[in-house]
């Protein structure tokens, strides 16, 4: 709002200066369109076609050795030398991703884009990517040799469309998106894999110095928040914060299998406070990059104050006085729909306990699905399982050991859901076991419910 309330330097079509305010509002423009971050925008659209494996924003620590410093700063806000951080001032408030500053690359691969730029927008002769196609009416006698645009045909009730999309190898998702002045539609999705001919192989990293294989795996952050003591003991639970427990150590297991390096923030019953967890997001704000994965789980309870805002109670939280005391929904949803990595949200925060086989909670019962769908509605390509459906309570009892979410995601990880029994356990595989075993053991007292983007590929979690 404030670059488009700016006053012209000067009138359009008679000077031009340089400012950063065009391309940072682009940058804008581009997410709101798309609905994804600028930086997988620029790593599904350039970086990965033109095969610039080691070019990307904010880069890892395992790429510093390769990136020379880019200034020296002596004021209030850096100082030293830069290296690996982005230098320009503001995309450095923007934290380090904007279209006119931040990407890091070898020269080898600056080449390439280079080369592209200078050849028109081909590569090897061939249009570096079609993502989008304007739709309007073929005219009834288009130039001899060309197809003309795409046809839209409209009788009333439907509308058809043929087109013509450029395929890259492999797997290509296309989706098609109805629009106007007031809203959009869901994405309908269809995935055509191209066969291709090539040889494969690890690129070499920048420099030429080997690397392990590790190095090209990306990275976990895990934050694990669960609750089972609190500072006021009427809202005590049983085993949430061996839910928590269980989930880090299976995740932690993965370093060195699926991801290279997994690094946890656990955070139970004492040490579960407000100031820890809202510290624990900024941590995986600060870490996650756009290689990596991103978990959040959070076992606990969860509340709504009399204006219907949703909140995480923490160890130190009172019912009575959430807004301070409490973790706000708009908090996490803020963190983790901004981070540049994919990201998994897994939530048991309607929990109901299981002493003498009552179930409790604080409060009424609160149906979380509202702050799940503004979460899933702000086009952040976060995957959201929740333990349990509307205002169901989910159940935990002590023999078993955990939450009947948590029970079955365990289990899932273990294997149990590896329906192909290929030794991997993905995303899918692992929402139709969590779905079908809670409810085999709540006696279908309990649905958990995912929420997957559409525009979103399967993708795997576990390794066994």
């Amino acid at each position: 709002g404030t670059i488009i309330r700016a006053e012209l330097t000067f009138q359009p079509g008679t000077d031009y200066v340089y400012s950063d305010l065009g391309l940072i509002l682009f940058t804008a423009l581009a997410e709101l369109t798309t609905g994804k971050k600028i930086e997988q925008l620029a790593r599904e659209w350039v970086f990965e076609p033109l095969k610039m494996e080691h070019t990307g924003y904010r880069p890892p620590v395992e790429w510093l050795d390769d990136i020379v410093p880019t200034e020296v700063f002596n004021d209030n806000l850096r100082r030293g030398l830069t290296r690996g951080t982005v230098h320009d001032r503001n995309t450095y408030f923007l934290g380090g991703i904007s279209l006119h500053a931040g990407v890091f690359a070898p020269a080898n691969q600056l080449a390439k884009l280079g080369h592209m730029v200078l050849d028109g927008g081909l590569v090897n002769g061939q249009r570096l990517r079609t993502r989008g196609i304007a739709v309007k009416a073929r005219p009834d006698n288009p130039p001899p040799g060309q197809p003309g645009p795409p046809v839209k045909r409209l009788d009333g009730v439907r509308a058809s469309i043929e087109a013509t999309v450029t395929l890259q190898p492999g797997e290509n998702r296309i989706a098609v998106i109805a629009r106007n002045a007031n809203t959009q539609s869901q994405p309908e999705m269809v995935i055509v894999i191209r066969t291709a001919s090539g040889t494969g192989g690890v690129a070499s990293p920048p420099g030429g110095r080997a690397k392990s294989a590790n190095a090209f795996k990306p990275n976990l952050y895990l934050l694990a928040v669960g609750v089972s003591k609190y500072q006021k003991s009427e809202y005590d639970l049983d085993v949430a914060h061996a839910d928590a427990e269980a989930i880090a150590a299976t995740f932690q297991r993965q370093q060195g299998k699926l991801y290279n390096k997994v690094s946890v923030r656990l955070l139970t019953n004492e040490n579960a406070t407000q100031d820890a967890v809202l510290a624990g997001l900024d941590w995986l704000e600060k870490q996650a990059t756009q290689r990596d994965m991103a978990v959040v789980f959070m076992a606990g309870h969860g509340l709504k104050d009399r204006r219907g805002n949703y909140y995480f109670l923490p160890h130190d939280g009172d019912a009575a006085r959430l807004r301070r005391t409490g973790v706000n929904w708009r908090d996490l949803n803020d963190v983790i729909s901004n981070l540049p990595s994919k990201v998994l949200l897994f939530t048991d925060t309607c929990k109901a306990g299981a002493v003498t086989g009552k179930r409790r909670a604080v409060g009424s019962r609160v149906d979380i699905t509202e702050a799940l769908r503004e979460l899933n509605a702000a086009g952040s390509g976060v995957v959201i399982m929740a333990a349990s459906t509307g205002n169901e309570l989910s159940q935990e009892r002590p023999e078993w050991g955990h939450g009947a979410f948590t029970k079955a995601l365990l289990e899932g990880f273990d294997g149990k859901a590896d329906v192909n029994r290929d030794g991997i356990v993905d995303m899918k595989e692992i929402d139709l076991y969590v779905t079908n075993r809670v409810k085999e053991l709540t006696n279908g007292e309990q649905h958990p419910t995912t929420e997957i983007p559409r525009i979103m590929p399967n993708f795997p979690l576990m390794v066994n």
